[in-house]
């Protein structure tokens, strides 16, 4: 995989965010001119925020390259002073942007889920043993488990609202804090967990099937 090319593109579609930005001429009211502006600026930042979301458990660098593409054609049009056109064509890619998301949110809202079930039960067998040796937990783990919680009923809440960017960010948050619990007891992170360990770190996984 050419890991270099997507980056390479999203660089270029910011130098061209820059430049839309640099000649548009404010007009109020939802006008083709107020479209563009928004949905360049809205559009751009999901786009970059969603990257390793994408690369990691997406469709890779067609699915990326497919939105840059739409991201870009949107904006020549209104470079062509295609203004009804290139708002037209923002919308569509904000509506592929929110689909391709929300495909995405999905494989993390049943990741984060399913290591919140695990745990809290490993948090309920770890406390009941040092219970029967008479000891109690480290209220830090609580605390942990919480923050967990917290993080993913909140992405849930984005998810409903159709808001994949929001949602992503929280269930990474989740199993953040669901991971730092595992190295706090000091328990090996399960192996089926690794991806998630780089896509929480903004890092490209790579199985090691390719490494080999």
């Amino acid at each position: 995989m050419n890991r270099r090319m997507p980056v390479l593109l999203l660089a270029a579609v910011f130098l061209i965010s820059g430049a839309l930005l640099a000649q548009f001429k404010p007009s109020g009211g939802s006008n083709p001119h107020s479209v563009v502006k928004k949905l360049s600026i809205d559009n751009f930042r999901a786009i970059k925020n969603l990257y390793f979301a994408i690369m990691n458990f997406g469709g890779g660098e067609a699915e990326f390259n497919r939105l840059v593409s739409g991201y870009a054609s949107a904006t020549s049009k209104y470079f062509a002073k295609e203004y009804d056109d290139s708002a037209a064509a923002f919308k569509l890619n904000e509506k592929d942007i929110i689909e391709t998301g929300m495909s995405i949110a999905a494989k993390y809202k049943d990741t984060t889920s399913k290591m919140h079930t695990e745990i809290i039960e490993i948090h309920t067998k770890y406390t009941i043993k040092l219970s029967l040796d008479g000891k109690k937990a480290d209220p830090a783990l609580e605390k942990l488990l919480n923050e967990a919680s917290e993080s993913l009923a909140k992405a849930n809440d984005f998810n409903i609202r159709r808001k994949p960017v929001n949602a992503i960010e929280l269930y990474r948050r989740s199993k953040e804090k669901i991971l730092l619990y595992y190295e706090a007891i000091k328990q090996p992170i399960p192996q089926e967990y690794e991806k998630d360990k780089k896509d929480n770190a903004l890092e490209l996984y790579v199985s090691k099937e390719k490494e080999n």
